[in-house]
């Protein structure tokens, strides 16, 4: 199905807020959207300058939901920085314990 503007729309108040939720209060996100051959959305996160571009799949199958959509993109936003620091080769222990602990914070907070 061809995802309106209005679904469009529905993707990115529903981003809004998991980014808010998860209190991801200081990344600057851009939305696009375009065709994605073989995904609904995907996300492209510079976690060093806290800039992420979430882009939504003109279209999706029809049974899809859009905002379990955006919520994936948000949970790989919140997980970025994580995976991030874990392949940088300048990392330290104690910044990767510190993204993890981020994770743990955010997770306790929603799942209370």
């Amino acid at each position: 199905m061809k995802v309106t503007k209005a679904k469009f729309e529905e993707f990115k108040v529903e981003c809004q807020k998991w980014l808010d939720r998860f209190g991801l209060l200081d990344y600057v996100v851009f939305y696009k959207q375009a065709k994605l051959d073989d995904r609904d959305a995907t996300v492209s996160i510079n976690y060093q300058g806290k800039v992420c571009d979430i882009t939504c799949s003109t279209e999706i199958e029809d049974e899809t939901d859009i905002r379990g959509v955006a919520i994936h993109e948000v949970v790989h936003i919140l997980l970025g920085e994580m995976s991030g620091l874990g392949c940088s080769r300048f990392c330290s222990l104690r910044e990767l314990d510190r993204a993890e602990e981020r994770v743990a914070m955010v997770l306790e907070k929603c799942l209370r």
